[in-house]
């Protein structure tokens, strides 16, 4: 097998991508960047410099080089089966320029970094702060929570490409593995990051709740409910002092199946004391009754049952009518980015493109009520959203509509 058909060092057999996987997935994270550069055309006639530094990304990647070069006559000469695009070209040199310099790179900065070897072990050092890791990882609500309370994430997994190219976007810096945690190693990671047992403070997760969730199958022997033994194995691997986990509460009893007790036993079984604690969110700024359990385990010489969850110092909940307040309206069939106002940017904010018969229709339903195919938020706390291809449109109240 040729060298740049596997990633760097460990990445790629943690992984298991090949240069094509990898190259697409690097030119998604630069296209979510920079867009997709309407400089691909002026870019086929590129200077010595832009192809210099353009390769140095690729190299620094682990990959073959020689993918990117220019003909006698000064035009640029892609490899047909390297997946590099005349677009993707011009946002590698935007980006070398940016972030991976010649001298002294923003490693810290680079949503690449996931597949840059030097750049992952350059992050894991740059930090005195106490260091987590985010297994079963999505989008990285988890990561975002401990990074604002003063802890380090060295290392996301998931093995869902989308949720793992969601978390490189949004933070740069931080390492992504996109693979299963029951095949991970502690010892892997360790080599991984350039860590000795115990430098890794916690180890943090939200596995898959849709074996537990009421909206899910809710079957006790499915798979992915066995995922929290994998995440305690890893975290005594490591020897981190907190583990902590999340989930819906309904895996309190699925089908006469108590899975808090068993998540309990197999982390105490583990080194791993502690109890699950209920939260409701929306106690905490979200506008929506949404409870979770959130199991805070420690090693066996530190003690956790002082430990308690300060509320949000909102006075009253925040409702649906406050958290969509100030929204502008998309035209139907269309969608809105960019920035709301200098501190906000907006993304994914789409109007259906529905017949005037439907419109009427929604017009007549209440906040809050609804038949299941058109359910219309209430402009108090939401209830549990469906969220994927399968979810039902929800209708939000206008001030046209009122």
């Amino acid at each position: 097998m040729e060298p740049q058909q596997l990633n760097v060092a460990m990445t790629g057999r943690l992984c298991n991508l090949d240069s094509a996987a990898i190259l697409l997935r690097c030119d998604e994270i630069l296209e979510a960047m920079y867009g997709n550069s309407h400089a691909a055309k002026t870019a086929r006639t590129p200077g010595s410099k832009s192809i210099g530094d353009a390769r140095r990304i690729i190299r620094r990647l682990g990959l073959d080089a020689s993918c990117i070069s220019r003909s006698a006559k000064g035009d640029l000469n892609l490899k047909a089966s390297s997946a590099v695009s005349f677009s993707f070209f011009s946002n590698l040199v935007k980006h070398a320029r940016k972030c991976c310099t010649p001298v002294d790179p923003r490693c810290s900065a680079c949503p690449l970094v996931s597949f840059c070897s030097n750049g992952i072990r350059s992050c894991a050092r740059r930090s005195t702060k106490p260091v987590a890791i985010d297994l079963c990882a999505g989008a990285g609500a988890l990561s975002a929570g401990f990074r604002r309370e003063g802890f380090q994430v060295a290392l996301a997994v998931d093995k869902d490409k989308h949720a793992a190219q969601s978390f490189r976007v949004n933070n740069p810096g931080v390492p992504v593995l996109e693979a299963d945690v029951r095949k991970i190693r502690p010892a892997r990671i360790l080599r991984l990051l350039g860590f000795e047992r115990g430098q890794i403070a916690a180890v943090i997760s939200g596995p898959p709740c849709q074996g537990f969730s009421a909206a899910g199958p809710r079957k006790p022997r499915a798979a992915r409910n066995f995922l929290f033994r994998s995440i305690a194995r890893i975290a005594r691997g490591l020897n981190a002092r907190l583990l902590i986990m999340e989930n819906v509460t309904g895996l309190k009893r699925v089908n006469r199946v108590s899975f808090d007790d068993k998540i309990v036993a197999y982390f105490q079984k583990c080194g791993y004391v502690g109890e699950p604690i209920e939260v409701d969110a929306s106690k905490y700024g979200v506008p929506q009754r949404r409870k979770r359990l959130i199991f805070i385990c420690t090693q066996r010489e530190y003690r956790t049952h002082h430990f308690r969850l300060r509320p949000s110092k909102l006075a009253n909940k925040l409702t649906v009518a406050q958290a969509l307040k100030g929204l502008p309206r998309p035209r139907a069939g269309h969608g809105k980015n960019g920035k709301q106002d200098p501190s906000r940017m907006l993304h994914n904010h789409r109007a259906m493109l529905h017949s005037a018969e439907v419109i009427q229709k929604i017009k007549r339903i209440k906040p809050g009520a609804g038949p299941i195919s058109y359910r219309r938020l209430p402009l108090g706390l939401a209830g549990t959203l469906i969220a994927g291809h399968r979810a039902m449109p929800v209708q939000c109240q206008t001030r046209s509509d009122s």
